[in-house]
C-alpha cells in the first residue's frame, strides 16, 4: 500500500490514451491467437525508468502453437515485422512486436514483469475515482 502523500508508482511509461490505444489494438491479436494475450514488457512497461526507446510487445505461444505460426525464421520475421508495423500505425507508438515460444521466454525472462494487453480494460484504468461500469463489447 502506498503511503498518504507519496507520489504514485507508475506501472508503465505510457499515458492513459497510449495504453488505451495499445490495449484496443492488441485485442485483435489476442483474438487471432486463441485468446492468448500479448504483453507489454521492457522499459516502457516497467515504470521506474525515465524514458523508453521503444514499446516492447510480446506474444508468447506454447511450443506447438509457436511452431505452427512460425515454422521458419522467415515466417517469424515477417509476422513480427508486419504486426509491429500494424501496431505502430494503429497507436503512433514505436512498437517492437515479437512472437515468442513461451517455454523459452519463461526460462529466460520469467522473473520480469509483464502487463497483459488486449483485455478491454477501462480507459485510464478506473483508478481515479471513475465508477465501476460494466465493460461493453468493442
Amino acid at each position: 500500500m502506498q503511503a498518504a502523500g507519496a507520489p504514485a508508482v507508475r506501472t508503465d511509461l505510457l499515458t492513459a490514451s497510449e495504453m488505451h490505444n495499445l490495449d484496443a489494438a492488441c485485442d485483435l491479436i489476442r483474438r487471432a491467437f486463441g485468446d492468448e494475450a500479448p504483453y507489454l514488457v521492457g522499459t516502457a512497461g516497467l515504470g521506474g525508468a525515465a524514458s523508453y526507446r521503444d514499446v516492447d510487445v510480446r506474444l508468447m505461444l506454447d511450443p506447438a502453437d509457436f511452431a505452427a505460426a512460425c515454422p521458419t525464421r522467415e515466417r517469424w520475421e515477417l509476422l513480427c515485422a508486419a504486426i509491429s508495423a500494424w501496431l505502430r500505425e494503429r497507436t503512433g507508438l514505436p512498437v517492437d512486436f515479437q512472437v515468442q515460444d513461451a517455454e523459452i521466454a519463461n526460462a529466460r525472462f520469467g522473473d520480469r514483469p509483464r502487463n497483459p494487453l488486449g483485455m478491454k480494460r477501462t480507459f485510464a484504468g478506473g483508478g481515479d475515482g471513475t465508477p465501476d461500469w460494466p465493460l461493453t463489447a468493442r
